[in-house]
């Protein structure tokens, strides 16, 4: 299973972020943030093309007071009933954390970067 993400070594509040990958059957692919404390923020679910590249729609990382901070996004594969559990709380706060990442999920690949640049959320 191949899988990649392509971050910039700084990147603004509000982005987008891209890479490659394939989806494991029975699973779901998900971008996490993984914060500078230590948290995870589910940014979105992944949907791959057919040539196996994906992109997010733009997404706010962070908050104002994390400007300079280092953010590690993983791309994971989880099982599809922890997928609906992600949406839930995604839906439920627009700036969701959870402790743990969910049961049965497998980190696919992890890019590091520093948020910088604008401090503008996303519209």
């Amino acid at each position: 299973m191949r899988a990649e993400i392509d971050v910039p070594a700084s990147i603004d509040r509000c982005a987008r972020l891209d890479g490659r990958a394939s989806v494991p059957d029975g699973k779901s692919l998900w971008l996490i943030a993984e914060t500078p404390h230590g948290m995870y923020a589910p940014m979105q679910p992944i949907n791959v093309d057919s040539d196996g590249r994906w992109t997010t729609t733009r997404t706010t990382i962070g908050d104002d007071t994390e400007a300079g901070k280092e953010f590690v996004f993983h791309l994971i594969a989880l099982p599809e009933q922890w997928a609906g559990y992600l949406a839930e709380i995604d839906k439920r706060d627009p700036l969701p954390t959870v402790a743990l990442l969910p049961p049965g999920a497998d980190v696919l690949d992890s890019a590091r970067t520093t948020r910088g640049g604008s401090q503008d959320r996303c519209p």
